[in-house]
């Protein structure tokens, strides 16, 4: 599977190692329908700089969401992109 990036945030501070797993929420992107696209959301390993699968980005009403079981534990560079087809 190839992915193609839409969007990409730094979260700060980076690199800096949290107690639970966070959830992220990102603004559903108007030229997508997020029906009709296969989004996902990857990390960044701060040490590697490869992307990590975090699972698909899931529409709940105008933003998108991680599953309840997927986060980040280190805050890194997060990165929304839609599956080619």
């Amino acid at each position: 599977m190839r992915y193609r990036p839409l969007a990409m945030w730094a979260l700060y501070p980076f690199g800096a190692h949290l107690e639970g797993s966070l959830a992220l929420h990102a603004a559903r992107p108007p030229e997508l329908d997020a029906q009709d696209a296969e989004l996902a959301f990857f990390s960044v390993d701060v040490v590697t700089g490869a992307a990590e699968w975090l699972g698909p980005a899931l529409p709940e009403h105008d933003y998108l969401r991680t599953a309840e079981d997927r986060g980040i534990s280190t805050l890194t560079w997060v990165i929304l992109a839609a599956r080619d087809r």
